[in-house]
């Protein structure tokens, strides 16, 4: 494609770097937008995340890319996401960003949402880089390939047992979350209960299409999906 460069395979320092960072961290956040999903960098994304034993929050575009009821899944961030992801970011001192372009849904006024926390932000794309976010560490690369080396080079001494404490508090306020919306139960009708029926009847491979409007934000927050590419 003209104007296209290809991304430099991703260096020793990079990954040292990365390290670095992680290993400073006390609740580090993954976050994977829509730009894990093509290219299925999804499935090594959430690798990593057993692998590391850390929280995982998704763009409304990478819905899918975990399940919902992944036990690392703590749901939907952005300014319609869900209460257990947007708790998760604003307790989190690191942000780990794949193909995530950091739209003003996501981050409201780019300072507050930056600041006391570090961003680490990896994207095939050079021109979203630094674009609405000031990152600690900047990776040009496609989200698999780079997930893949950050994988395959993960330290021996890795000590993954020292984030359960801030995976067990992200699972309980997912759990929470997921009952924090009630609704009476006076027969009518009201957003949340029409997506709580079709979380009952509906299969997890098929697809959910949405136009534009609060019916979108009301099916990205509540209906529950299992797979990638099945909300649209």
């Amino acid at each position: 494609m003209r104007g296209y460069r290809v991304p430099p395979p991703i260096t020793s320092a990079t990954i040292e770097r990365f390290y670095d960072l992680l290993n400073d961290a006390r609740k580090p956040l993954i976050l994977m937008g829509g730009g894990s999903v093509p290219n299925n960098a999804h499935d090594v994304i959430v690798k990593l995340a057993e692998a590391w034993n850390l929280p995982i929050a998704t763009t409304m575009t990478a819905k899918g890319a975990i399940s919902d009821t992944h036990p690392h899944a703590v749901g939907m961030l952005g300014t319609i996401g869900r209460r257990s992801a947007v708790w998760a970011y604003q307790q989190c001192d690191l942000l780990i960003a794949f193909g995530c372009r950091f739209a003003e849904r996501m981050t409201g006024t780019p300072p507050d949402f930056q600041q006391g926390r570090h961003i680490i932000h990896i994207d095939i794309d050079e021109v979203e880089l630094g674009k609405n976010t000031q990152p600690s560490l900047e990776i040009r690369g496609d989200s698999k390939q780079v997930a893949t080396a950050l994988l395959r080079h993960l330290p021996p001494d890795f000590a993954r047992e020292r984030f359960q404490s801030w995976v067990s508090q992200c699972a309980t306020a997912t759990g929470f979350c997921h009952r924090c919306v009630p609704h009476p139960d006076d027969g009518g009708m009201n957003p949340k209960r029409i997506m709580d029926m079709i979380n009952q009847r509906r299969r997890s491979d098929e697809i959910v299409v949405t136009g534009a409007g609060e019916h979108e934000s009301f099916a990205a927050h509540f209906l529950l999906h299992h797979r990638p590419r099945t909300f649209l």
